[in-house]
Formats: C-alpha cells, sequence, structure tokens
C-alpha cells in the first residue's frame, strides 16, 4: 500500500514486516528542519518527536497559564527555563491499532512534544 509504514521484526528482514496502517497524512517531516511529526486522531494534536526529551509535553493553554507554576521547572536544550502547570492524561490514536494511555506535562512550550519515553 503507499503512503503506509511499515515496521520489521528483525534488522532489515522485509520477509517480517508487519503492517501498521499508518498513513503518510499521520506522520510527516517538515521540509526545514527534518523534524519527525506525527498526528493524533482523537485530539487532532501534532506532536514532534524528540528523542532528546526525556518528558512529554502539551503546551499549556492560556486559561491555565495565567496559574502560578509549578516548583518543577524542566529545562531546554538551550539551557532555558521551561514552567510547568501539572499534567494531564490524554488517550493518544497514533494509528497504531489501538490507542494509548500517556501522561504529558502541561509546560509553556509552543506545540506539543513526545519525548524519549515513547
Amino acid at each position: 500500500m503507499p503512503g503506509a509504514l511499515y515496521f520489521c521484526q528483525g534488522f532489515g528482514k522485509l520477509n517480517n514486516a508487519i503492517d501498521a496502517n499508518i498513513s503518510a497524512a499521520d506522520v510527516s517531516i517538515a521540509p526545514q528542519s527534518g523534524r519527525l511529526h506525527i498526528f493524533d486522531r482523537k485530539t487532532n494534536i501534532k506532536f514532534l518527536i524528540d528523542s532528546g526529551s526525556d518528558v512529554s509535553c502539551l503546551p499549556v493553554s492560556k486559561t491555565n497559564r495565567k496559574l502560578v507554576p509549578e516548583p518543577i521547572q524542566l529545562t531546554a536544550a538551550n539551557n532555558t527555563k521551561i514552567y510547568t502547570y501539572g499534567s494531564k492524561l490524554l488517550d493518544v490514536d497514533l494509528g497504531l491499532r489501538r490507542s494509548f494511555k500517556w501522561q504529558f506535562i502541561l509546560a509553556s512550550v509552543p506545540f506539543a512534544i513526545i519525548g524519549a519515553v515513547f
């Protein structure tokens, strides 16, 4: 099927490939940066896949941003502080035959991030 992704159970053994039924619309690579994004079918959120991040984050809403930040802060790669505002459990559907319950930190980030816990 054109536009589908296949996951292999071995190293280079295409005969053991599993059709994950992820359409090309669910996965994208930003042309300027080469960053990998994946789309959640349930919440309509586009997530950046960041293998260098230890946590997964959701952008905090403008309403929640008015709350006092929690004492726990994250640190970005450029050493700036990222304020956190609690956490949220989401049921995420990435097109992998089942959905996943995923704990996200609500943080002052510009877009949703799935970290190395993926």
